[in-house]
């Protein structure tokens, strides 16, 4: 199993449950929201190490929430809030080894997903603390000692819940009353010697409610209720490597990139100056014991290779090129912990990527190009006895090119203020019917960026403009659709503009204000496909956001105004526009280092052209947190929702309470002999109704239930 599916499973059976508070990242979004990365200087970051993103400020009510993900893999789960710090420390499961991008989106409460930010991130092994073990005798009469490392991990979690009240009969909960208990088990161990070392974990999961079986999913009630979820051996000699389990593979955008199983990798240097690499691995993430090589299905499996070459060997990343080779087959089979409907498919490909700075690291160069053929083989599980036409192979070409270049950096305008200056560019091109086996790559597509940004001290600005198209074959019977999207966002601190400091200082707010504008629109009305112009899109979209913060001592205080407009351009459809307005504010008091209460309360109005509808929506959430001991926390949230159309024609309130009590006890001599427990008892009520003038309905629900739970690490 990946990272990305353990963290997912993890999800499933409570392990890591973590509030929607504390998945709070961002950088730049808006105008005045930006984060930190503590890698960003492009640090290493060892396997279990400390990671650590701290935000400008928090998230409004209707920022809606962010994601962050490891290439592919969902980390969100992992992280954890402390004031405006976001950590994550991945002891379980580790993260892979590597060079990886961590990306940060934006779920919008419109459930739109948007990128807002993009980080390098490499990952190297945890040295191991030695063991000393008996000295070995080598040939000639001289000694060397074996170093030996051995960490046991077990956690156990006891979940219950009880139901108190639940209305109607069709809000009952599948289970009213459970006691669930699972379990996490790993072990790390490592043995080294001179230019030998050798790295092994495995980890098992277990739980008592089958259907929160590792492999419920694939196997049902016949799931085995303790699994392997994943397990990783490593041995290097003399900085040759070899890893065995669930490993990742590739760098190349188009053709295998990070790609996630269970396999074999090898990874040999020669001379400083290039490297080899090579991986096969099972087509889909699997977990368990069974086919534990990864290698066990012939027709399911990735192979990849790699031949790294370093241009400037004084110089390592100077100029570095990567030639590439894939060869994928998969059958039909979906991930252990995905269902969907799959199909059969093979692909061969090879590409070459090209990566460049220079010495000052103000110049960057990325670019690669990829050439993979795609079959999709006849599948007699879907022809279900059925003629169909065969699909033709697909030979295609994907190329790329990101570049940017630190016009200004560091240069000084005050005493105090220091400026920069980043110019950057990026290109994309996918041809149509492109695909690659160990790669998504939205096909058929071309795009670019440009993109300026820039600071004078602590006031930053950052704009850009991208075009693309789709229909890149010219095929007159389908449409194309042009994109043209232009954004730009700024953040000005107030008070470090004016050079005001203390209780003055204070007055002035920390200012940012963000447009977007997106044009989407048909090239041309399409021929011999029954198409009208009123079918051929045309449409601007325009979203606004001004922000305002202010921090006074022990209060905090912020507002939000977030304006979008839809305006429909296209023959027959130009009254269907639609308008969203939203006011928000959030209100903080700490008025000791143990007690935070706060705030928030918005409001929304939107306008539907072309029904003439008015809706208005009222939000408003009440916080409290106690810190009742050093390990104890008391916390206390009330939320409420009113909606409803201003004609009065329905209307509709929800209301949310929640109150938790958490506490925590650990006790650790040395390494070997460390307990942890950590007790939490939640109360939660739901209540929503929803009244229909119109056609005098009613409609009520309410939920009452309470939670407990018990979690114990040993060792």
């Amino acid at each position: 199993m990946d990272t990305r599916s353990a963290v997912n499973r993890l999800v499933r059976v409570g392990v890591l449950a973590v509030p929607c508070s504390a998945m709070l990242l961002g950088a730049e979004l808006g105008s005045t929201l930006t984060v930190g990365a503590s890698f960003a200087g492009g640090e290493l970051i060892k396997q279990g190490g400390h990671i650590e993103l701290s935000l400008s400020r928090p998230l409004g009510p209707t920022d809606g929430r962010l994601a962050v993900f490891l290439n592919e893999m969902d980390l969100t789960p992992l992280f954890t809030l402390e004031g405006t710090k976001f950590t994550i420390r991945p002891t379980f499961p580790s993260l892979p080894t590597g060079e990886h991008t961590m990306i940060v989106y934006l779920f919008a409460p419109d459930e739109s997903w948007r990128e807002v930010a993009r980080f390098p991130l490499r990952i190297e092994e945890t040295p191991s603390e030695p063991v000393v073990l008996e000295p070995a005798v080598q040939a000639g009469g001289t000694t060397s000692q074996w170093s030996a490392t051995w960490v046991p991990s077990v956690t156990l979690n006891v979940a219950h819940q009880s139901t108190l009240e639940y209305y109607p009969d069709t809000n009952r909960p599948e289970r009213t009353r459970f006691t669930d208990v699972s379990l996490q088990a790993s072990v790390q161990a490592g043995l080294a010697r001179g230019l030998f070392n050798t790295q092994t974990q495995f980890d098992i999961m277990g739980a008592s409610f089958e259907q929160q079986a590792l492999r419920y999913g694939e196997m049902g009630d016949s799931a085995p209720q303790v699994d392997l979820s994943s397990y990783l051996a490593s041995a290097e000699i003399n900085k040759v490597k070899v890893q065995l389990g669930h490993t990742s593979f590739g760098g190349h955008r188009y053709l295998i990139n990070s790609f996630n199983s269970r396999g074999i990798t090898l990874t040999v240097p020669i001379a400083g100056w290039a490297d080899v690499s090579f991986s096969g691995m099972n087509g889909t993430s699997i977990v368990g014991w069974d086919n534990f090589s990864g290698l066990s299905r012939r027709k399911h499996q990735v192979y990849g290779g790699t031949v790294g070459l370093e241009l400037v060997p004084k110089r390592p990343g100077g100029a570095r090129l990567e030639l590439s080779a894939l060869h994928g087959s998969l059958l039909p089979v979906s991930n252990y912990n995905q269902s969907n409907l799959n199909d059969a498919e093979t692909s061969r490909g090879y590409g070459a990527r090209i990566l460049a700075s220079d010495t000052a690291q103000r110049l960057r160069l990325e670019a690669g190009i990829a050439r993979s053929r795609f079959t999709n083989p006849s599948d007699p599980l879907l022809d279900q006895g059925t003629t169909v036409v065969p699909v033709r192979a697909a030979t295609g070409l994907a190329h790329y090119l990101d570049v940017s270049y630190q016009m200004l950096r560091d240069r000084p305008v005050t005493e105090q203020w220091m400026s920069g200056l980043t110019l950057a560019l990026r290109y994309s091109r996918v041809d149509p019917l492109y695909r690659s086996t160990a790669v998504f790559a939205q096909s058929d597509r071309f795009d670019t960026q440009y993109e300026l940004s820039g600071n004078v001290g602590d006031i930053t600005a950052t704009g850009s403009y991208t075009r693309g198209n789709d229909n890149l074959a010219g095929v007159t019977s389908v449409l194309k659709t042009l994109t043209r999207r232009a954004n730009g966002q700024f953040a000005v601190p107030l008070p470090a503009v004016f050079s005001v400091s203390g209780l003055r200082g204070q007055l002035f707010p920390r200012v940012g204000y963000s447009y977007d504008r997106t044009h989407q629109y048909g090239a041309s009305m399409p021929t011999g496909g029954d198409f009208d112009p009123s079918s051929v899109p045309d449409q601007v979209s325009t979203n606004q956001i001004l922000t305002a913060d202010w921090q006074l001592a022990n209060w905090r205080f912020g507002y939000r105004l977030n304006q979008s407009f839809q305006d429909n351009r296209q023959i027959g459809r130009a009254g269907s526009d639609l308008k969203n307005r939203v006011n928000s504010m959030t209100l903080g008091v700490t008025p000791h280092k143990k007690l935070d209460v706060s705030f928030d309360l918005s409001s929304e109005r939107s306008l539907n052209y072309e029904t003439g509808a008015r809706y208005q929506i009222w939000r408003s959430t009440a916080a409290l947190s106690l810190q009742t001991t050093l390990r104890s926390m008391l916390t206390l949230t009330i939320g409420t929702t009113f909606e409803g159309d201003v004609a009065k024609s329905n209307d509709s309130r929800n209301i949310d309470l929640d109150a938790q009590w958490a506490a925590g006890f650990s006790k650790q001599k040395d390494r070997f002999r460390k307990f942890d427990t950590q007790f939490f008892i939640r109360y939660a009520q739901r209540y929503a109704s929803s009244y229909d003038h119109v056609f005098i309905t009613e409609n009520l629900t309410r939920l009452q239930t309470v939670n407990a739970g018990l979690k114990i690490t040993f060792f």
